[in-house]
């Protein structure tokens, strides 16, 4: 936890132990950050609906990243304020994995109906939930109800009739089968479809030999993508829930344009040899529509860390990283766009980016590595309600209406 301003903050954490509510009170310093070990008996276990969520409740804006960290293994998401949850979500996840592949619904108010339509069969709690049957269960405040999967669970539809949140990833993703199967944790904070987006740049994973691959997911019927990656190739995506898969080349960069709103997720490739210390990963693409102006963000000495910036060439001699303007040597304009990306290691501490016209917006993604392990992570975005989506209670008939 880290926060942008230049007095304390007070926050609590809270979660439900043994009957009760277990708040721990900190304060929040500036320019400092905090961990807070969670408990592992907060672990949720299998597929099951427990009552392991965690609440923060803080005086004044700060910015909360999660970060799970073992022997060989790491993974971190940007955990998404309360006021920026919404009630439809569609998971992402990595079609291969060592252990399961998994999701997460966290309850955010009593009495939350939420309706789950899957791509697999699954059973919970005695229940056999067959696939493309949609089944409903009520959740409450602090409830977490995960579900895991030998399959890819991307394409889950998730419906509610009140804010939740929704976390999906890997236990031990294997991008790419090697010999020795590298894998690694992979999850991420997913936005609810009102907060996506119709234009993205995605850059390849910095230092990296092998290629990575771009996930997209359409909510709509028939969504046309164009996508430049130094060649142009249009598609569409003919179903609501519709999954492309794509590689992004090592050193390279991509402009994805859609007619409707779309999903993208970038997923890192296993490591190689000891030379190529690193391992999957996945990490949330903000959309152009949602970059921000100003991110503060914390950086753990245990990795090799570095950040990961884009930007239009008008904007990019005012980007400031800690009041001073950043170094864009290593900076390359994209291909066929106006748009300059490029990626600094970065110390540890509490780091700010802003802008000094106050109103231009950039992309920044944080990526860490070590021996056969890594994890990425946006370092902030906005979360504005693009457009709605009329949903009729319980079908799959959506309606786009912009605000």
């Amino acid at each position: 936890m880290c926060s942008a301003l230049t007095s304390d903050v007070n926050v609590t954490i809270s979660f439900h132990k043994d009957s009760q509510d277990n708040p721990i009170r900190s304060v929040l310093s500036p320019t400092r950050s905090e961990s807070i070990p969670i408990p592992l008996e907060l672990r949720v276990q299998g597929s099951n609906l427990t009552r392991e969520g965690i609440f923060i409740l803080a005086t004044k804006p700060i910015t909360v990243m999660g970060l799970s960290s073992g022997i060989y293994t790491a993974a971190s998401f940007l955990a998404l304020p309360i006021d920026a949850l919404g009630v439809e979500y569609y998971v992402v996840t990595w079609e291969r994995d060592m252990s399961s592949i998994e999701f997460l619904i966290i309850g955010v108010y009593n009495n939350t109906d939420v309706q789950l339509t899957l791509p697999t069969s699954i059973s919970l709690n005695g229940y056999f939930a067959e696939r493309g049957n949609p089944f409903t269960e009520t959740i409450n405040r602090l409830d977490t109800l995960q579900i895991q999967a030998m399959e890819d669970l991307s394409g889950t539809r998730i419906e509610a009739n009140k804010k939740i949140a929704v976390i999906s990833g890997n236990a031990k993703a294997v991008v790419s089968p090697t010999p020795r199967n590298y894998s690694d944790h992979a999850i991420e904070m997913l936005p609810s479809v009102d907060k996506w987006g119709k234009h993205f740049i995605v850059t390849s994973t910095p230092l990296r030999r092998l290629h990575d691959y771009m996930k997209l997911v359409s909510e709509f019927h028939n969504t046309n993508v164009s996508m430049n990656c130094g060649s142009i190739k249009s598609f569409t995506l003919e179903e609501a829930n519709k999954i492309h898969n794509e590689a992004l080349y090592s050193g390279s960069s991509c402009e994805i344009i859609s007619d409707q709103p779309i999903l993208v997720v970038l997923f890192t490739n296993n490591q190689i040899n000891q030379s190529d210390k690193s391992d999957p990963s996945m990490v949330l693409i903000p959309p152009v529509e949602q970059w921000g102006n100003a991110f503060t963000f914390s950086v753990d000495a245990i990795f090799e860390n570095y950040l990961i910036l884009i930007v239009r060439d008008k904007d990019r001699y005012e980007l400031l990283l800690n009041g001073t303007t950043v170094n864009f040597h290593s900076f390359k304009q994209i291909q066929g766009t106006d748009f300059y990306s490029g990626f600094q290691r970065i110390s540890k501490g509490v780091h700010s980016l802003t802008h000094q016209s106050g109103n231009a917006s950039f992309s920044a993604l944080l990526y860490g590595k070590k021996n056969q392990v890594a994890y990425y992570v946006p370092v902030g975005m906005n979360l504005n309600s693009l457009y709605q989506v009329s949903i009729n209670q319980w079908s799959k008939q959506s309606t786009l209406e912009y605000i």
